[in-house]
């Protein structure tokens, strides 16, 4: 399953992406079967960025939505949490590889 979020940052991507290079992204695709599909900010202003995340399972995007950790290091890249929208994304979609 995919999900999108849209989300405002304090202080632009580069804080974000140095969260995100912090991970230890091996075990969080163990523990929460997620991988990362795209992340990046709107090209006219890096204060608004939209994230893909692909899970294995509801199970697993239940323990990514419950993880106080997760939270609040996002909010200490400068994530305003109250910014966020997550999007369950449907069934029906494609990706390049589907492509003819």
């Amino acid at each position: 399953m995919y999900i999108a979020i849209t989300q405002d940052l304090a202080r632009g991507f580069g804080p974000w992406k140095e969260m995100f290079d912090g991970f230890d992204v091996a075990a969080m695709k163990a523990d929460m079967g997620i991988s990362l599909v795209f992340a990046g900010p709107h090209q006219d202003d890096d204060n608004k960025m939209i994230v893909i995340l692909e899970f294995d399972s509801p199970e697993g995007l239940q323990k990514f939505a419950a993880n106080e950790d997760l939270k609040a290091a996002r909010a200490a890249a400068g994530v305003i949490l109250d910014s966020v929208v997550v999007t369950v994304m449907g069934e029906k979609s494609m990706r390049e590889e589907s492509m003819p």
